[in-house]
């Protein structure tokens, strides 16, 4: 499992460290992730988890137009 926790950590802040659109970022870390439940289905195996960390949002301007 370790191997899952560190794959699934680096993913987790790689998608929370980013620009979602022009003039607004999120910055962040995770900090805990903790196995909630593991299901061993015919095609795939299901894991959930929760984590905890912390997140950041600067909006720099936003263009409202549609």
């Amino acid at each position: 499992m370790t191997s899952y926790y560190d794959t699934a950590s680096a993913a987790l802040n790689k998608w929370i460290n980013k620009e979602w659109m022009k003039g607004m970022k999120s910055t962040g870390k995770v900090n805990e992730l903790k196995l909630v439940k593991v299901n061993a289905l015919p095609e795939y195996l299901y894991i959930q988890t929760n984590c905890a960390g912390d997140l950041g949002l600067k909006i720099e301007e936003l263009n409202w137009s549609f």
